[in-house]
């Protein structure tokens, strides 16, 4: 057996994989982690996104300091965000609105402040809460092999690394998942997405102070602007594939899930596909057509700030369907969007954070086994599928298209969401039968 360099290995670097990396050095003493990312390093893109109630009980459970250095940057939705039509007609609030209701209701109930929070500060909070060096960048994932004692990741340009388990947060094109689980790509949601990040200026039609909310809708397409902290502003813009063919504007679904299945390892920008000029343009194009009281806005966004990539899916039932199976394999599991990627509405973000939680605990009472990994996709699967089944039909609501089936109420899944409490993590405590760490053939990038 070859001498084991770490005790876990994460592959993708987004909030999934920096979060469970961050879990693991709270829930054991001298663990040997490491993140590797395919990027070379982050970057200041990405849209807000609604860190809710399960995702800050989950923060929480890994770390209560931390839980609170995420509420610090939250910014509460404020009053008075509208939805417009086409004509500019009022069409009411937006859904943002009801996020100010149920935090309101939240910080009473738990005293827990929820709301929008960056994609990139999410980032840059759990990068700078790890020990220097855990995350390896310029880390292309190749495939992996294992064995009765450990598993060996294979990089292109860069050394084999040899652990005891690998955990994969490489995204909704997990080459990992497919390497492991072989179930092919995830399902096109028939849906194109556009977003953008850039600083508030004065002609976007909403006053300069974060939690400013404007709605636009379309038929079939929606988009929302809303302003964060620093006077940051983002928009993403969601158009059903059939309306995009209106304007002139094709996706090929087929030759992205190809195309991005071979490469991808990363979850730092693992939901782009095209960016600058071409991706404005055909923003514009599907703008002028779809969202036309959009367009003075994205004009005068920096073509260089928008970001077009497609919606991937696993269906809720599909998850359920792998109670039995599991997300896994021997010394393998999977978390976040690698094991359910789900419609956008802020849930894909939390329940990773759902997952992280719930690993890292099943592996301080189990220890380091198979059989923890194997518990801990047992307990996730029930409760992330019930999850999904209820975005999905959140999703197509938004669009005007007909009402999913869903599984629960709305109020009853309110409760479901905001009632769960995962178990906290215990203070450090030492790993049991840790290899020592060899040098030999490990390269301190």
């Amino acid at each position: 057996m070859p001498d084991l360099q770490l005790d876990v290995a994460i592959v993708g670097g987004g909030p999934a994989g920096l979060a469970c990396a961050y879990a693991l050095t709270r829930a054991f003493k001298d663990i040997k982690v490491q993140v590797f990312e395919r990027a070379k390093s982050y970057r200041e893109c990405g849209a807000g996104i609604s860190l809710d109630i399960n995702g800050l009980k989950s923060l929480q459970a890994i770390d209560p300091i931390l839980c609170e250095d995420f509420q610090r940057s939250v910014c509460t939705i404020q009053a008075g965000g509208r939805m417009t039509d086409k004509q500019g007609n009022d069409q009411g609030r937006t859904q943002a609105q009801g996020m100010r209701t149920n935090a309101q209701r939240y910080m009473d109930d738990y005293g827990i402040k929820t709301g929008l929070i960056g994609w990139y500060e999410i980032i840059q909070k759990l990068y700078s809460a790890l020990p220097d060096g855990t995350v390896q960048f310029d880390h292309a994932f190749s495939s992996f092999s294992q064995d009765a004692d450990s598993v060996c990741l294979q990089f292109p340009n860069h050394p084999d690394v040899h652990t005891r388990f690998l955990i994969a947060a490489d995204g909704y094109f997990s080459p990992i998942r497919q390497e492991v689980l072989a179930d092919g790509p995830p399902q096109f949601a028939e849906t194109v997405m556009w977003r953008a990040r850039f600083p508030w200026r004065e002609d976007l039609g909403m006053p300069q102070g974060p939690g400013q909310v404007r709605g636009f809708r379309g038929e079939q397409a929606m988009g929302l602007m809303y302003s964060m902290p620093d006077d940051v502003v983002v928009w993403a813009l969601s158009v059903q594939a059939e309306r995009c063919s209106e304007a002139g504007v094709e996706y090929d679904a087929a030759e992205q899930s190809k195309s991005r299945s071979r490469r991808e390892s990363s979850s730092v920008q693992n939901t782009s596909e095209g960016q600058g000029r071409h991706a404005a343009e055909r923003c514009m194009q599907v703008v002028r057509h779809c969202l036309p009281q959009l367009e003075s806005i994205v004009q005068g966004t920096d073509a260089s700030a928008i970001v077009e990539h497609g919606l991937f899916i696993r269906p809720g039932e599909a998850v359920a369907a792998q109670q039995e199976s599991g997300w896994g394999k021997g010394r393998v599991t999977l978390i976040g969007d690698a094991a359910h990627p789900m419609r956008p509405t802020g849930q894909g973000l939390n329940t990773s954070f759902e997952d992280v939680a719930v690993l890292a605990s099943h592996l301080q009472d189990g220890g380091l086994t198979e059989q923890s990994l194997r518990s801990f996709e047992k307990e996730r699967i029930p409760r992330v599928s019930a999850i999904a089944i209820q975005e999905q039909a959140r999703g197509l609501t938004s669009y005007g298209l007909s009402e999913a089936a869903k599984v629960m109420s709305d109020s009853e899944y309110e409760q479901f969401k905001s009632t769960w409490q995962p178990r906290p993590l215990r203070p450090q405590q030492a790993l049991a039968a840790v290899p020592a760490v060899a040098s030999a053939g490990f390269q301190d990038l």
